[in-house]
């Protein structure tokens, strides 16, 4: 037999087929917020729905307490300054002080960080699915603002709304 051979112009085209896939939706990007120091709210920024951006302050707690314990860190790595001014170079006291200096900063570096976490700030834009804070209500510090991985209720919650993930299952006759 002989074999013809047909020539045809290739074109593009758009195929579309329907298929059935049964699945989830859900955020990219969520983030469940508690606060990292503990304190009384203050105030509650946001409310359940409304749109936030990356940084933005979403509650407070009070800050007086924290602030005098900046004030006494910072009080207490000046005195130790001047004791460390005022040693004799190479005593054993000189080595002392200087060991309750770093201590000191150390202390100050974290207060200072404290009273900077009395504001719980988003740490992803998106839209606010959850605000488990009330004005008056007293929070324990916890996870540094950062995403909270437990079942416990985070106290703001946010989800991401440009990009979802999408797990599906399609038959395999499709």
């Amino acid at each position: 037999k002989n074999a013809t051979t047909q020539l045809a112009k290739a074109q593009r085209t758009t195929i579309v087929q329907t298929i059935a896939a049964s699945g989830t939706i859900e955020p990219a990007k969520q983030a469940d917020l508690d606060f990292a120091v503990s304190g009384r709210v203050t105030h509650v920024r946001v409310k359940v729905g409304e749109v936030v951006q990356k940084g933005d302050a979403l509650a407070n707690v009070g800050t007086a307490a924290l602030m005098q314990q900046r004030a006494a860190a910072e009080a207490t790595v000046r005195a130790d300054e001047e004791k460390v001014a005022a040693d004799s170079a190479g005593s054993a006291q000189q080595a002392a002080d200087e060991a309750a200096l770093t201590a000191a900063r150390s202390a100050l570096q974290n207060a200072t960080t404290a009273v900077k976490d009395a504001a719980l700030r988003a740490t992803i834009s998106g839209t606010v699915t959850a605000v488990n804070l009330s004005v008056g209500q007293a929070v324990s510090g916890g996870t540094g603002g950062a995403q909270n991985s437990s079942s416990d209720a985070s106290q703001v919650s946010i989800q991401s709304t440009k990009t979802f993930v999408v797990s599906a299952t399609v038959d395999d006759t499709q």
